[in-house]
């Protein structure tokens, strides 16, 4: 079971309640209920925390309705849990990590198969960007007088080159979208000023 979790899940940041109960209650012998009686108050308080919200008070488990509500697959299949919010519960709780989940996946090769390679996907929803290479590079050209500082286009043009030739295996960029984009950040690094 432990091999086909880690091929299905290992990679991914969130899980729903469900295909974490699943697995990790049969890898640590326990009862699915059991594990969430533990789990969901914990991270429900977490959550809370960081939002700024009263704590809940620590009870003998879940109240009845969050039992009834559990046994339910359509909320099972609902609730997502993070990587990171599984860890910290299990830390505090004193319990084997899922195994499948304990670490982040490894880093990918890059397309000519070497280790180490940057990883372009930053796990967060929406698509892959590569405009923190771009802004880092921007600002590297600012601070060392290679930023062209007469024309915007000109400068966009530049980065989507570098990127094409640095980064190759990176989300790539078109000149106009950075130009879209870069506009603010390129006048605060002085483009756009007229020479005296």
């Amino acid at each position: 079971m432990s091999a086909l979790y880690t091929a299905l899940y290992a990679s991914k940041e969130r899980l729903t309640l469900a295909q974490l109960l699943r697995g990790w209650a049969r890898e640590l012998g326990v009862d699915e209920t059991d594990l969430a009686e533990q789990l969901l108050p914990d991270i429900g308080n977490r959550r809370r925390q960081r939002e700024g919200l009263p704590l809940l008070p620590p009870s003998d488990g879940l109240p009845l309705a969050w039992l009834a509500r559990l046994t339910r697959p359509h909320f099972e299949a609902k609730v997502t849990i993070s990587r990171e919010e599984v860890l910290a519960f299990a830390a505090h709780a004193r319990l084997q990590p899922p195994s499948w989940w304990a670490q982040p996946a490894a880093a990918e090769p890059a397309a000519d198969g070497q280790e180490g390679a940057p990883i372009y996907r930053t796990g967060a929803p929406g698509r892959p960007t590569s405009m923190e290479l771009i802004i880092t590079e921007m600002e590297r050209r600012s601070a060392e007088g290679e930023m062209i500082t007469t024309e915007l286009a000109s400068e966009a043009r530049a980065l989507a080159a570098w990127l094409k030739a640095k980064h190759p295996a990176a989300p790539q960029l078109v000149a106009k979208t950075l130009q879209n984009t870069l506009r603010q950040k390129w006048r605060s690094l002085g483009g756009g000023k007229v020479p005296k």
